[in-house]
């Protein structure tokens, strides 16, 4: 199968390479696409073409977007003449309009965390608890990990691009972290195949292997191949 992870700009390409290697190693054709050019993450407006410009051949594929990736992969997906598409973790995309990267209420949280110049503390510092410790990482990982995550502005939540009007029609969504519930249910109300772990929502980090079997799993039945 083909596969093409697309990660949350808030958190770095690292949190989806450990199930792009177990993907890889099951087999699979799998692309992880970096819009990430130097050190400066690039404005959330660039996003869709930056990931186009990236991303190599991949007819028939199968386009995941995990977290906020999700909102990207559908963008991706329409352009790259998608498959299929599976959003992990992930917001539902809408089906066109403009697309910020927060939502009003979201932004609101976001504003709250920053410091006096308008900088935001790490993604993984925002939830009030240690999130890479919960994971169980090893040392190294989880240091990587962080030093990753890049440090925003709140300002760079104030910006959209223009969602295509994506048809992709085969669709999936793969839940594993109890944030998701609701997402997860609308996604099987609208006719989506849905798939749940109990994990967390960085399990693509922490547990790759059962992510990747997970994947693959919703996309044989997205296609009805088992």
């Amino acid at each position: 199968m083909n596969f093409v992870l697309v990660y949350s700009p808030l958190v770095g390409p690292l949190s989806l390479q450990p199930t792009v290697r177990a993907l890889q190693q099951a087999g699979h054709h799998c692309q992880l696409p970096d819009a990430i050019q130097g050190k400066t993450l690039p404005p959330w407006r660039d996003w869709p073409q930056r990931l186009a410009e990236a991303l190599q051949s991949a007819p028939g594929c199968t386009v995941v977007g995990h977290s906020m990736g999700g909102l990207l992969a559908a963008a991706l997906a329409q352009r790259c003449n998608a498959r299929g598409l599976i959003c992990l973790d992930a917001p539902l995309p809408p089906a066109g309009g403009n697309v910020r990267p927060a939502a009003p209420a979201f932004l609101t949280f976001i504003r709250g965390l920053q410091d006096s110049r308008g900088v935001l503390p790490p993604w993984h510092q925002w939830w009030g608890k240690d999130l890479l410790g919960e994971l169980g990482l090893p040392a190294p990982l989880a240091a990587e990990f962080a030093a990753q995550v890049p440090r925003l502005s709140s300002s760079w939540f104030e910006d959209h691009f223009e969602m295509p009007a994506w048809d992709v029609s085969r669709r999936g969504y793969l839940r594993t972290s109890g944030a998701y519930d609701s997402e997860a249910a609308q996604a099987g109300a609208d006719g989506w195949c849905v798939k749940q772990l109990q994990g967390t929502h960085l399990h693509p980090l922490g547990a790759p292997a059962a992510t990747a079997a997970a994947l693959v799993e919703l996309a044989d039945n997205m296609y009805g191949e088992k």
